[in-house]
């Protein structure tokens, strides 16, 4: 598999991850999960830094060196987003490290609110990658194997 088919195919793996995510923190309000943090960081750590870290490391500085000012700019958008994304996320480990293990059912309804603001944030970053990043891959032959 080319390196665009797999960047392709790990958007494609990052929304459903991210759909699972929104789904097993539904099953924590029933009490199915309590060690939630531990899976959460995990999952987080695994799939959104990992994710941003492969892209600022093997994607972005072939653009940011021979891209035309649009393309640079949108490198720069796109990293703007990363720590944007990864501030929110640390904000929301605190946040829910700050409950314990057995979160309030109000507190659980917290948590789900604010999950749902990275998910969207996170789907709406991959959207744009796959939009606008996709094509300049394509178009610098950036190789993802």
């Amino acid at each position: 598999m080319d390196k665009l088919t797999k960047e392709a195919q790990q958007h494609g793996e990052i929304f459903e991850s991210m759909t699972f995510f929104k789904k097993s923190l539904e099953a924590f309000t029933n009490g199915e999960a309590p060690d939630y943090i531990k899976k959460l960081q995990k999952f987080i750590d695994e799939y959104i830094v990992a994710h941003f870290e492969f892209e600022e490391k093997e994607l972005f500085p072939t653009i940011l060196e021979s891209g035309v000012p649009k393309e640079k700019h949108l490198i720069r958008e796109l990293q703007i987003e990363h720590v944007q994304a990864l501030d929110k996320v640390d904000q929301f480990k605190d946040f829910i490290s700050s409950y314990g293990c057995q979160p309030e059912r109000d507190q659980v309804k917290e948590i789900m609110d604010q999950s749902r603001g990275i998910i969207e944030m996170i789907l709406m970053h991959a959207r744009k990658e796959d939009i606008e990043l996709s094509p300049l891959l394509k178009k610098y032959e950036i190789n993802l194997k």
